[in-house]
């Protein structure tokens, strides 16, 4: 149901720097006119495709767009999301400096920080991606390539069978398979894209319990493969403890 915000992802996509690309939308068996809205507006362009599907969540929708894609590489982005123009470009620079590399994490940024709640988490979203994803990147610790905005080479993501949809955290599950898979996730913070914070507590609250009860759920499902090599494990589990130390605030 994204009705009033998705065509501002997909022109800002159609604004990158990098021209050689493709754009499919998949609408998740929405409720509202996204599919209608979007298939009047890009129906005649041809380097972008609109789909319907029975809603089946997050992970099977992107998994559809996944399948439904020709191209080598697959830009991960949520319909409330837009896209820097030099995006793309910056985060495809990894796959051709590093044949290892599996997934880049780009840099949400809070694009509408306009009250106290939003602009709180502009200032969190700042912190923890300067400060945690830095130092994770330093241990190849990433614990998560975001939702918002995140690259994968598609052969890896065919090759760990996709996103699963028994965890919240969908992302963070995909983050450690390819891991797990032998793969490096990198980070890049000069990779932007803006994506729209809850306004309300009521909301953010739900945001985060689902984002904390995933990560729980990670845990429990991939404890075994993450690596000892690194610190990991102690990230993972510091990070959840401080998000849910910090949820009642």
């Amino acid at each position: 149901n994204e009705e009033k915000v998705v065509c501002k992802t997909v022109d800002s996509i159609l604004r990158s720097s990098w021209t050689n690309i493709e754009i499919v939308v998949v609408d998740d068996g929405s409720s509202d006119n996204t599919f209608e809205v979007c298939a009047l507006r890009y129906n005649s362009i041809d380097n972008i495709q609109v789909h319907r599907k029975v809603n089946g969540g997050k992970a099977t929708a992107i998994n559809y767009g996944v399948f439904h894609s020709k191209g080598d590489f697959c830009l991960i982005l949520d319909a409330d999301t837009v896209l820097d123009e030099n995006a793309i470009e910056r985060m495809l620079w990894h796959f051709a400096s590093d044949s290892t590399v599996g997934g880049v994490a780009g840099n949400v940024i809070v694009g509408n920080a306009e009250n106290y709640l939003t602009r709180l988490q502009k200032l969190e979203y700042v912190t923890s991606q300067q400060i945690d994803r830095v130092a994770q990147d330093y241990f190849s610790s990433i614990t998560v390539v975001p939702g918002a905005i995140g690259l994968w080479k598609k052969s890896i993501l065919n090759e760990v069978g996709g996103l699963e949809h028994d965890t919240l955290a969908e992302d963070m599950c995909l983050t450690w398979k390819v891991r797990a898979a032998g793969y490096k996730i990198v980070s890049d913070l000069d990779a932007r894209s803006y994506t729209e914070a809850p306004e309300t507590i009521k909301t953010f609250y739900k945001q985060r319990s689902r984002w904390n009860f995933g990560t729980l759920q990670c845990i429990f499902k991939h404890f075994k493969s993450l690596s000892f090599e690194a610190p990991l494990r102690l990230m993972v589990i510091t990070d959840y403890v401080v998000q849910v130390l910090a949820l009642p605030l």
